[in-house]
């Protein structure tokens, strides 16, 4: 007995029950044809229209919550990574320790002295200090200012991520002279600079930023360099 199937041009073909032996059931033919098992890797599978696999009632969910989880990511790397304030400030402390590098009774004098500044990072990273510089001006009466010397700091600092209170030393030189000197040389031994501070700053792929800040401080300046 052979089984006879519709389309005698398809691989399926006639075959009698000792030809049975090579081939395999078609799952399309409600069971009532055969194909050879060398073409079962052509078969392809079927899935009714009303197989709830073909129904992607969870997809939108999905969608959505990958939508969401990429908005909370973005938000919070921009929440971590957003720059915040760098803040500069001093205390206006006297410099109550100086070096005496040159002195001539009347005429000049030259003093060497360490001032700080302090700076707050309210960032959630490290920033740099790539530069730090000052300079110093003392009063001309009535109204007139007059640079008398400089500060720096040419080393790199690194302040820590949420920092309030950080301090940034400059190596001051200054040289006073005429009136300044004559407050120098009383017992008193202090005089009033004026200092304006530039630091530089380097954070997140070398982005920079400069503050600025102009403060006073009273300077010890007698001959014994300290008071």
């Amino acid at each position: 007995m052979q089984t006879v199937l519709v389309d005698q041009k398809s691989p399926i073909a006639a075959i009698s029950g000792s030809e049975s032996m090579n081939c395999i059931v078609c799952a399309s033919c409600s069971g009532k044809g055969y194909i050879p098992r060398d073409r079962e890797d052509e078969l392809v599978a079927l899935i009714p229209f009303s197989d709830k696999r073909l129904k992607p009632s969870k997809t939108w969910m999905w969608v959505i919550s990958s939508i969401l989880i990429c908005l909370l990511l973005s938000g919070l790397a921009l929440y971590f990574l957003l720059p915040r304030t760098i803040n500069v400030f001093s205390n206006s402390l006297a410099v109550t320790e100086v070096f005496l590098q040159s002195y001539e009774p009347g005429k000049t004098m030259k003093v060497n002295f360490m001032t700080f500044v302090n700076v707050s990072n309210e960032n959630f990273y490290d920033i740099e200090v790539t530069n730090a510089s000052s300079k110093v001006s003392k009063m001309v009466f009535p109204s007139r200012s007059e640079v008398i010397g400089y500060g720096f700091n040419k080393s790199t600092v690194v302040v820590p991520k949420l920092s309030s209170f950080y301090p940034i030393g400059l190596n001051v030189t200054v040289t006073l002279s005429d009136w300044a000197l004559a407050m120098c040389e009383l017992s008193y031994g202090y005089i009033r600079l004026y200092f304006q501070f530039t630091l530089t700053f380097s954070y997140l792929l070398h982005h920079r930023e400069q503050n600025t800040l102009e403060t006073s401080q009273l300077v010890c300046c007698n001959q014994r360099g300290e008071c």
